[in-house]
């Protein structure tokens, strides 16, 4: 079996384990909805909470780019090795 195959039947496996203890589980269903319902709101919100931190940095890093792409236009190769020289 190739690995792909065996990676995937292994997710499903858990997958379905994890469907069958939520459906098997002693609460009630009012309960057990509330429960799932409330992971998948704290899931959505780590989720954005982490988009949020990487289009942040990545602003960060364009915008660093782009001041050091107009001071090398400015000062020249030379100009520019010398500022990072004395930071």
């Amino acid at each position: 079996m190739k690995t792909t195959n065996t990676i995937a039947c292994v997710l499903l496996s858990a997958g379905i384990g994890a469907l069958a203890g939520i459906l098997l589980a002693p609460k009630s269903g009012a309960d057990t909805r509330k429960a799932i319902t409330d992971k998948g709101n704290d899931t959505l919100h780590s989720a954005q909470n982490k988009l949020d931190e990487l289009l942040s940095y990545i602003t960060n890093k364009y915008d660093t780019l782009v001041s050091d792409a107009k001071k090398l236009a400015q000062h020249g190769k030379d100009g520019i090795a010398e500022e990072i020289k004395y930071k």
